[in-house]
């Protein structure tokens, strides 16, 4: 999976003020899909009605598949409107970004859809990052977590930058919760509010230049952390709560 960066602004004020250099900036975790190229065509059509091209200008059109939140798709659609969109790969390329379709299907809940974003790319551009230096390597992980209500508060390590959780759902990785820095997830955590009553969490840890991957899932339902024993089949389970005590269930 690709780790994709969009920052876009406008010469002039939308419903978000610009005018003071303000920048907006969305990160997905998604693919970047050649999805086919477009020609640009100016010329005029000659006395046997036959198009002549004084122009021609070649476009590659890319996609994004995703799953947004209803606030992220508000920040998409303000980026159609803006005349400064660019679009960063953690390879280090770039590219100005136009002609910006997003499509949502709401096929999961009314929380989330299932989004595609295309738009068209003259080409890509290519910054090492001269001076600047490696990533560090290492995973981001999950050392405890607190059940209050409905709501999880996620603990744990990270390498740089920023944490964000996700769940999931579908079968489908969906980010949840507001994105929060390193020292603050390792201070005081992350608190999220989960879809399901039994959920699957993770954490994704990355930073303006790097992606340094993901946790070990985590699965919580009702307050404890839920484990199949070893070799018993489906004729036992045994459950762990937040304290470390532990029951096991026999049937059959």
């Amino acid at each position: 999976m690709e780790f994709l960066k969009f920052e876009y602004w406008n010469s002039c004020n939308l419903d978000t003020y610009y005018q003071d250099g303000f920048k907006q900036v969305i990160w997905l975790n998604s693919d970047l899909i050649a999805s086919e190229a477009s020609i640009e065509e100016d010329g005029s059509e000659d006395q046997n009605n036959e198009f002549n091209a004084t122009f021609k200008k070649y476009e590659n059109r890319y996609q994004v598949e995703t799953v947004c939140s209803e606030p992220l798709l508000d920040a998409l659609a303000e980026m159609q409107l803006c005349d400064n969109v660019f679009v960063y790969r953690k390879t280090g390329e770039s590219a100005r970004v136009k002609n910006i379709s997003i499509v949502p299907d709401w096929i999961f809940t009314d929380c989330y859809a299932d989004t595609k974003i295309e738009f068209n790319v003259d080409y890509f551009t290519f910054d090492p990052c001269c001076g600047n230096p490696p990533c560090e390597v290492g995973n981001p992980t999950i050392d405890s977590y607190l059940v209050g209500g409905i709501n999880i508060n996620l603990i744990g390590q990270g390498i740089d930058g920023y944490i964000r959780v996700q769940e999931l759902i579908g079968g489908v990785w969906t980010d949840i919760g507001n994105l929060t820095s390193v020292s603050l997830y390792e201070s005081g955590g992350v608190t999220v509010e989960p879809t399901f009553g039994q959920t699957t969490l993770r954490v994704w840890n990355f930073s303006d230049d790097c992606d340094y991957g993901y946790s070990e899932p985590l699965t919580v339902c009702m307050g404890m952390k839920c484990e199949v024993s070893p070799g018993a089949g489906l004729k036992s389970i045994s459950i762990k709560g937040t304290l470390g005590k532990e029951i096991t269930i026999i049937w059959g």
